[in-house]
């Protein structure tokens, strides 16, 4: 709070003798003080999600007493990195390497190397390692979060050019060196990914390696190197020299979980399921999300999903090796981790001391306004994915205390009921626990689970007697008083959510449709199909724009002889995710057995070029299709292709299971 009213005060006294600077002016001083503004704030720590905004705010102010100021520029994109508003912070690095670009061309490069960090400040100009960081961070930003690997590529060489050219004796070179390298290789690994070329696939995925490699030998002492290297190598299928890049990462690193994750998938391409099983195992322990090690609110999320996915892919082992019927035990548990994981960030709660703006003061009386209320996860007449399966009422699903699903535009503290199951055979036996969680309007459209009640109801029973009523009322919970203030606070405006908790929020839509499916998938293969459907339903409750969701329903019903619908399901996920791989596999192999064979060559062929490279399905039935039609050489290339990717493939994909970044 000291820290924040001093900020507060230098702001105010600068900008009341501050003016907008004439030509050939520098208002270094704005500058020299957003610096240490940043610099303090970093010692601090981020803070809340408020603090991190507070900050944005202080810089866009600072842009009002400076003129195409670089360094300004430099600031604002990492603050709005840092506050997940990847949309403008893109913006900014645009804006921020075209003014370096005008300094370089006008200017030159010699005269600046040999300014001193005041004389750079004074002058507004930017050194070449501030400009390298930046254009590593640039590339990340593309790669990770906007999955825009030719930017990324772009930055990337860059920061390479920067470095080779001028940073050589750079104190930190190894450390530059390495992450430009390994952003540069993750980028040509993308492209590769996702071309529908595939000639050129082959040399994308050998410079993703050179460049890889190099970043190992510029600094083999960091873990990511090694992780990434062994991550391209494993999707390339070559997997003893995956496990041994992924052994030295673990080397390095022994609690890093994505490296655990990424060991037990390639143990698992090697068929070798019960070893995989086991070091699954002792992966989870090195989590502080593993059981009795954390309290949740002080843990990382993302730590918890990493550990969440190594979690999802335990439970698909262990029904790979002991079946079904075991499997559906651990369904709860998941669900309960899945309330865990995706509660409210801490970070994105509470205000912020940093909230101060020295032009406008806000009037103690000015009323605060309530966001409104948003409900999520309500269930929906007429779902489209049972409309087949109803004949007359239908057995609904029980409803937790509060509805199942919260009024998650709450403020303060509210009880969550998540519901943990045991099922053994012939019987379900539920037991709940109440838990209290910060629930906050960032995070409204994060579904709640509502696992025991929607798929166990009808186990054991032809009827369920239970039906969704209306939900209890939440008793109002007074806010909390807020920690403290600054002497001057901002107006009350509006705001819009950030890009990184909307991206959160559809990872959670992701996560929680995926162990619905997963649910779904042991009911049919069990032969509970009024089950499997319910778990369907609930997975469209969630996201019905999800092209999983309708390829499990036309497996479903494929399963139940009923081609007509399956084929329109498949229709379904193909409209929403035309290069679906499985799901156009699953297509052809229809058109294969109707003898549409001109169709099924159509579309295997395109699913094979493109994302669908690594299909061993598409593949297999692309080889029956030549077959069919005479043409026995390219036939035995695709069989035999097939086998080879059959027999390298892992339980889960590993671009979906594990982080292509860190």
């Amino acid at each position: 709070l000291e820290m924040a009213q001093i900020h507060s005060r230098w702001e105010e006294a600068l900008y009341s003798i501050a003016t907008f600077p004439r030509a050939n002016e520098k208002n270094w001083r704005v500058s020299l003080m957003i610096e240490q503004i940043v610099e303090d704030r970093r010692l601090l720590g981020s803070g809340s999600e408020a603090d991190r905004r507070a900050l944005v705010e202080a810089i866009y102010r600072a842009t009002q007493r400076t003129f195409q100021s670089p360094r300004i520029m430099r600031f604002l994109f990492f603050a709005l990195v840092d506050l997940g508003q990847y949309d403008e912070a893109e913006l900014a690095l645009k804006a921020y390497l075209d003014m370096i670009e005008i300094h370089v061309r006008v200017k030159g490069t010699s005269a600046d190397e040999a300014l001193s960090h005041e004389q750079l400040v004074r002058l507004d100009v930017e050194s070449k390692y501030e400009i390298t960081i930046t254009m590593i961070a640039g590339s990340r930003l593309y790669g990770k979060e906007l999955e825009r690997p030719d930017e990324a590529l772009k930055c990337a060489n860059d920061a390479l050019d920067n470095i080779h050219k001028y940073l050589q004796q750079h104190e930190e070179a190894k450390e530059l060196f390495h992450d430009a390298y390994r952003c540069q290789g993750i980028a040509y690994g993308l492209q590769g990914a996702k071309t529908h070329e595939p000639e050129r696939r082959p040399e994308l995925f050998a410079k993703a390696v050179e460049s890889l490699a190099k970043a190992i030998q510029a600094y083999p002492v960091a873990f990511e190197g090694h992780y990434h290297l062994a991550l391209q190598l494993a999707e390339m299928r070559e997997i003893p020299k995956a496990i041994l890049a992924t052994k030295q990462s673990l080397s390095i690193n022994p609690s890093h979980v994505p490296s655990w994750h990424l060991l037990v998938l390639l143990l698992s391409s090697q068929k070798d399921h019960e070893k995989a099983l086991s070091i699954c195992s002792a992966g989870l322990r090195e989590s502080v999300w593993d059981q009795g090690q954390t309290d949740d609110a002080s843990a990382s999320g993302l730590d918890g999903e990493e550990y969440m996915a190594l979690r999802i892919t335990q439970a698909t082992l262990h029904d790979k090796v002991y079946g079904p019927e075991s499997a559906l035990e651990h369904q709860g548990a998941l669900f309960s981790l899945y309330s865990r994981v995706f509660a409210t960030d801490p970070s994105t709660m509470g205000e912020s001391l940093y909230a101060v703006q020295p032009i406008r003061r806000q009037s103690q009386s000015q009323p605060e306004m309530a966001p409104t209320p948003v409900v999520t996860g309500r269930p929906r007449a007429n779902s489209s994915v049972s409309v087949k399966s109803r004949n007359g009422d239908r057995p609904d699903l029980v409803s937790s205390p509060n509805g199942g699903y919260l009024n998650a535009s709450t403020l303060g503290k509210q009880l969550v009921y998540i519901p943990a199951l045991s099922i053994s055979t012939g019987q379900c036996v539920h037991s709940s626990m109440l838990t209290t969680t910060h629930v906050r309007s960032n995070d409204s459209d994060i579904p709640k689970p509502n696992y025991a009640p929607s798929i166990t109801s009808s186990i054991g029973s032809t009827h369920s007697k239970f039906r969704r009523g209306p939900p209890s009322p939440v008793p109002p919970v007074p806010s909390p008083s807020p920690l403290g203030r600054s002497m001057v606070n901002l107006p009350f405006t509006t705001q819009r959510g950030t890009t990184k908790s909307a991206m959160r929020t559809a990872r959670a839509k992701k996560v929680l449709v995926t162990l619905w499916l997963m649910s779904a998938s042991i009911f049919r293969r069990l032969g509970k199909m009024s089950d499997a459907l319910k778990a369907v339903e609930e997975a469209e409750r969630v996201d019905a724009s999800n092209p999983d969701m309708w390829y499990q329903l036309g497996l479903l019903y494929a399963a139940q002889g009923d081609k007509a619908t399956a084929s329109v399901s498949f229709s379904k996920a193909l409209a929403l995710s035309p290069y679906h791989p499985t799901c156009s596999a699953r297509v052809g192999r229809s058109y294969l057995e109707d003898g549409a064979l001109e169709m099924a060559e159509g579309i295997l062929e395109t699913t094979t070029k493109s994302l669908g490279w690594d299909c061993a399905e598409a593949w297999l039935y692309l080889g029956k299709v030549f077959e069919a039609t005479e043409r026995i050489a390219r036939a035995k290339e695709c069989l035999w292709y097939a086998l080879e990717l059959d027999n390298s493939s892992p339980i889960r994909s590993f671009a979906a299971s594990v982080p292509r970044y860190l």
